[in-house]
């Protein structure tokens, strides 16, 4: 397989975003290390950018604690945009 293009995202903040709430339910400290990850590029694949280490370090928090808050924080927006439904439809599993 070839690679046949590569894009490079900046990320930044929006400003509107300031104050923004959500129905997630992520507590303050949840989202700004969901935030954080999602704007320094820690989710994109190769990670080229931020790994945990580095952002935990950047946040002043130890690295479980950062992946602690990535996996409730992300479950929680998973839930939401499911709506609650671990199989994505309103149908009952298999």
């Amino acid at each position: 397989m070839d690679l046949l293009a590569k894009r490079e995202v900046e990320r930044t903040a929006p400003a509107a975003r300031t104050g923004a709430t959500t129905d997630t339910g992520l507590t303050a400290r949840q989202r700004t290390v969901l935030e954080a990850a999602y704007l320094s590029g820690y989710f994109d694949w190769p990670r080229r950018r931020t790994t945990g280490a580095e952002l935990a370090d950047t946040l002043d928090i130890a690295t479980s604690t950062l992946h602690q808050h990535l996996r409730v924080a992300s479950g929680k927006v998973f839930e939401q945009y499911f709506d609650g439904d671990p199989f994505g439809s309103s149908e009952a599993g298999p």
